[in-house]
């Protein structure tokens, strides 16, 4: 019987049509396939920086601001979606 008490971290490099988003805010998931743009099995990030990392590749994306301007951003998070875009 698994103790469900207690917290672990498990490893995984697959997490199929899923996008995680994570940030200052609450962290939520999304299938990438009802919202045109996004890249599954890829978790978000914004703070520090903004961008994502693709689980299957090992491989990050940035996005950085237009040359010449600062990301005046100070305390970024995501807005949730209420209905898939498609």
């Amino acid at each position: 019987m698994q103790d469900e008490k207690r917290k672990e971290f498990c490893y995984t490099d697959d997490i199929g049509d899923l996008c995680i988003f994570l940030g200052q805010s609450e962290a939520f998931c999304l299938s990438a396939s009802m919202y045109s743009g996004l890249k599954p099995n890829s978790i978000y990030y914004i703070g520090s920086g903004l961008g994502y990392y693709n689980l299957a590749s090992g491989t990050v994306r940035s996005f950085d601001p237009p040359s010449g301007k600062p990301l005046l951003v100070h305390y970024p998070y995501w807005l949730h979606p209420t209905n898939p875009i498609a």
